[in-house]
């Protein structure tokens, strides 16, 4: 009998030492949850935690006789409220994840002020007084100021207008796809009556704002570098677990807009583009495949080698490519 209950003891200690092993793991998890959650409340200050620390104390005090089920459904809505915070957090926190307006900096080119649905937009102008024209959008991240020293010798015979988005480099405002969209066919149109023609040249985001205006109006060259099919599409790889088609507002949806585009165009690539994959920028070249400009001549594309998305514009390649085609 004392060795049958010394058996029976054994049996249930050893019946134990998985749950207690799953224990382990279900705290080795909290921990993990934990760490996402934290990075996520630290952009989101406003949610209630209490739910976490709710759960976070039922796992504490785990009784032995919990089923495998209640663990189950005690994991599920913590990820799913993770998944939702998540969520809200790249809707509400968008604008600052697509947009980074940066500061005016020094330099010793024209600039002019447009003014346009009550914003003053900063727009930097080289090579002042020549027949033909370049308008130039940049990244998200960009002082297109940056770009004048160079473009003032690549393009000798063109005045080049650095464009400020709102928001960016002195302008004032806040930058959105609607107002780029707006402010650039404005802008386009002023120009038009000072020059002969007008070529236009987008960069990453500018890529964007490029494409849409070749496609409104009658642009004489088109210039895309490291440029994208869509922001939305760009934005879905990035987080593919969540329907960016919905949380989005700025989709800059340039592969729909190509088919309208009628000018010549160039897409520049960076061979190793860490931040528009190149399956972005091939999709977005098959779409100019169909466009008014690819029936009257091919679409140009180069892919620069050595270069990123950012170094791109160190390279000597990248400015002798501009030269020839502009």
């Amino acid at each position: 009998s004392h060795s049958m209950v010394q058996i029976n003891n054994e049996k249930i200690e050893n019946l134990a030492k998985p749950r207690r092993a799953d224990l382990q793991g279900i705290r080795i998890l909290w921990d993990l949850i934990s760490l996402s959650l934290s990075f996520h409340l630290f952009f989101v200050p406003f949610v209630d935690i209490s739910f976490f620390i709710q759960q976070m104390n039922y796992i504490s005090n785990y009784p032995t006789n919990i089923t495998p089920m209640t663990i189950l459904i005690i994991i599920s809505r913590l990820a799913a409220v993770a998944y939702l915070i998540f969520a809200g957090m790249l809707y509400f926190k968008q604008h600052s994840l697509l947009y980074f307006p940066t500061p005016k900096i020094p330099h010793y080119f024209d600039e002019m002020i447009f003014t346009h649905q009550g914003e003053d937009l900063n727009i930097i102008i080289v090579n002042k007084g020549k027949q033909k024209a370049i308008m130039y959008f940049g990244g998200n991240k960009e002082p297109v100021a940056i770009n004048a020293d160079k473009f003032a010798s690549t393009f000798p015979d063109h005045t080049v207008y650095l464009v400020n988005y709102r928001g960016y480099g002195g302008s004032t405002g806040i930058p959105g796809e609607k107002e780029n969209y707006g402010d650039a066919k404005a802008i386009f149109e002023s120009l038009k009556k000072q020059h002969s023609d007008i070529s236009v040249m987008g960069r990453s985001l500018g890529s964007g704002v490029a494409t849409y205006l070749a496609s409104v109006k009658d642009v004489n060259k088109l210039v895309l570098i490291t440029p994208y099919d869509s922001i939305q599409r760009v934005a879905q790889a990035r987080f593919p677990l969540y329907p960016m088609s919905l949380l989005l507002k700025d989709k800059y949806n340039s592969a729909l807009k190509a088919k309208d585009v009628k000018a010549e165009t160039l897409i520049l690539i960076a061979e190793h583009d860490e931040t528009i994959k190149l399956a972005r920028t091939h999709n977005l070249i098959e779409a100019f495949s169909e466009s008014h400009a690819a029936k009257k001549s091919p679409i140009i594309s180069k892919t620069i080698k050595d270069t990123g998305h950012n170094t791109i514009l160190e390279s000597d390649s990248y400015y002798k490519f501009l030269q020839e085609f502009l």
